[in-house]
């Protein structure tokens, strides 16, 4: 007759960021300290008006999209890595190291691209305005048209 073995207990798995045991802000900070631990490479991509780079990974063999859109806030920062949509924690060690990049160099921060500034846009507005719409509709249009396509007060 044989016997068969049967664990006791199942082996635990790391906890993930939903866990109570472990806080957003500890796994953040693990991101931080891979970022500086790991050898990554930060591009700057100069074709958006927002912070964008692309981020690689020379030993892994991987690239991902960074958006820094508040930098230097990391609000509404974007990776297009897995550890970034899986965990819902607002970073990844990509984000992080991007940010400590244009952290350390401001000259690369400021330099953005110009945001597109279409041609005639304000002239469309007023005609559609005069055309028989409310002249609060024009000064909406008017708002939205800056908040689109018009640079940010602040770098």
């Amino acid at each position: 007759m044989t016997s068969r073995c049967v664990p006791t207990s199942v082996p635990s798995r790391p906890p993930r960021a939903s866990d109570p045991a472990r806080p957003a802000g500890e796994l953040a900070g693990e991101r931080r300290t891979r970022a500086l631990e790991e050898r990554l490479d930060v591009r700057p991509r100069r074709e958006s008006h927002f912070l964008r780079a692309e981020v690689r990974n020379p030993a892994h063999g991987t690239r991902y999209e960074v958006l820094l859109p508040a930098y230097p806030s990391r609000e509404g920062a974007f990776c297009s890595c897995e550890d970034f949509a899986r965990r819902g924690i607002g970073t990844c060690k990509h984000v992080e190291s991007a940010t400590l990049y244009f952290d350390e160099r401001p000259e690369a921060a400021a330099q953005r691209a110009a945001p597109p500034r279409p041609t005639g846009l304000w002239e469309e507005i007023d005609r559609r305005g005069a055309e028989g719409g409310p002249p609060e509709a024009t000064r909406r249009l008017r708002w939205a048209g800056a908040a689109l396509v018009e640079a940010p007060d602040t770098p």
